[in-house]
């Protein structure tokens, strides 16, 4: 029996979530552990566990899921991926370097999370607002980019120390490979979601 409803886009999540969890293994973990060692940070070493960085995948990709539904069942899969993908991924990444584990920016730890949920929120009202507020489909986009990049540029930056100057291009390189991530995410959302509707319609129809 097939998945149906919101089960079928939380096993699309967990598929997704854990799709970008090989690709970080596979791509960013290497570079990762390789700035951990140039920059010589005074920590201990800990030892990878996959099975708990599986399980967690596993949970934000069927939380993930589950927004992404409500979403779905009101817009294009492909379209909601794309605006996830924007709002909550794009953006956030290229704003600020992802660092690995030991490196740190000068901003305590409780302003960057601060400022890192208030941009999510932003940019979450700020795409369901355009769609809620304006029907025309143009329009509707044009104030949702708008917005998004105002807030991109509005929201303040994370500085770095200075030692970690000479390691900003393997920075930009974890940049890049985070924002890939993403769009593997995201793209599965969208084929997974996309997979799912006709089961969802056939279903529909078929009620009286």
């Amino acid at each position: 029996m097939p998945l149906r409803g919101l089960p079928a886009y939380v096993a699309v999540g967990v598929l997704a979530a854990l799709a970008q969890t090989a690709f970080l293994l596979y791509f960013s973990a290497p570079l990762a552990e390789s700035l951990h060692d140039k920059l010589a940070t005074a920590e201990e070493e800990e030892e990878t566990a996959y099975w708990a960085m599986s399980l967690a995948a596993a949970l934000y990709g069927a939380a993930a899921g589950v927004i992404f539904g409500l979403v779905a069942e009101r817009i294009e899969p492909a379209t909601a991926a794309f605006l996830f993908f924007i709002g909550y991924s794009a953006l956030p990444t290229l704003k600020w370097l992802p660092t690995p584990h030991g490196v740190s920016y000068l901003e305590p730890v409780w302003w960057r999370e601060a400022v890192y949920g208030l941009f999510l929120l932003y940019n979450m009202a700020a795409v369901l607002s355009s769609f809620i507020l304006i029907r025309r489909g143009v329009l509707r986009a044009a104030v949702a980019v708008v917005a998004l990049a105002a807030g991109f540029f509005l929201f303040p930056g994370f500085t770095l120390p200075e030692k970690y100057a000479s390691v900003v291009p393997e920075l930009k390189a974890l940049q890049g490979l985070a924002l890939a991530s993403w769009a593997l995410f995201w793209a599965v959302m969208a084929v997974g979601g996309r997979l799912v509707m006709p089961i969802r319609r056939v279903q529909r129809g078929a009620s009286p």
